[in-house]
């Protein structure tokens, strides 16, 4: 037997799976999938990454957005939200923002609200927009029920490569061996 616990793997099973969980002996196995893994890894980049300062604006912004009426109907488009537990939600959020960005820059001029984001606010968010592109182009090709564990790790070792060929570096900036991470690495080290 075999889950990570989640209910979409475990569906109304789950009560069952836990129920060996607890009373099996030493064998019982938790299989985390690759896209986990990366969704997991996703997850901890962008709170490493993009400080608390960012990511609250970010939620301020999505709020703050989602709140005005006028806007959504004149657009015809409502902000999407960000869901901290699937990042693909990080990079539709990404890509509304940039796409709707004149319009949503000429909203805040007018309204002037507390939640506006700095000019280099936005540049993060590009930078974010393009990371996220990458990742989510692995989560959805690696999802799938016919999809073999190796052939995710094939699309995550694909988008390694791409990741590192993207920043410039030449060598990986994680050291997967041994768990260690290494910020010294910078463009061209």
């Amino acid at each position: 037997v075999t889950t990570n616990g989640a209910v979409n793997m475990t569906g109304n099973q789950h009560g069952m799976v836990t129920r060996l969980e607890r009373v099996a002996l030493p064998g019982f196995h938790k299989v985390w999938r690759a896209l986990h893994q990366l969704n997991l890894h996703v997850q901890s980049c962008v709170i490493k990454h993009y400080n608390d300062e960012y990511y609250s604006l970010l939620t301020g912004v999505i709020g703050y957005l989602r709140r005005q009426l006028n806007l959504i109907e004149e657009m015809n488009s409502k902000c999407p939200m960000v869901a901290d537990t699937r990042w693909l939600s990080l990079g539709e959020v990404c890509k509304w923002l940039l796409r709707n960005r004149v319009r949503i820059l000429a909203y805040y001029e007018s309204k002037q609200p507390s939640c506006k984001p700095t000019g280099y606010w936005w540049i993060y968010l590009a930078v974010c927009d393009a990371v996220m592109n990458d990742v989510n182009i692995v989560f959805v090709a690696g999802q799938g029920m016919t999809t073999l564990l190796c052939q995710q790790l094939q699309y995550l070792d694909k988008l390694k490569r791409l990741l590192i060929s993207r920043i410039g570096a030449r060598r990986p900036l994680l050291n997967v061996d041994d768990g260690t991470d290494d910020n010294s690495v910078q463009k061209g080290d």
